[in-house]
């Protein structure tokens, strides 16, 4: 079974194995996590999280807004694109709704 026969069967609420998954990241961020790890495969075998010296890398704009011009066709996979985090949600993330709430009254 393909990678897309999976992800077809997964909507259609059928079992299979392994189950589908999107680990989201930008080219720079994967390219970062594959220099750390040293593994081209790493997000089989991602280590502890450690935040305290984590630096967030700035978007190619126009690199993204080119390769969202000529979608490369993967027949095995599918290819979502969206606009991720606004600086709302991303201060959710990191901080939790409770806490943002509260940063935003105090």
């Amino acid at each position: 079974m393909t990678k897309r026969e999976a992800v077809i069967k997964t909507i259609r609420h059928e079992a299979v194995a392994p189950v589908p998954y999107s680990l989201e990241m930008t080219e720079q961020t994967h390219r970062i996590m594959k220099d750390y790890t040293g593994d081209t495969d790493f997000h089989a075998n991602l280590p502890e999280p450690d935040f305290c010296s984590y630096r967030f890398t700035e978007p190619d704009e126009a690199a993204i807004r080119e390769k969202c011009k000529h979608p490369v066709r993967q027949d095995d996979k599918f290819k979502i694109y969206n606009i991720g985090f606004s600086m709302f949600e991303r201060a959710w993330t990191l901080r939790g709704m409770e806490n943002v709430l509260c940063d935003f009254i105090g």
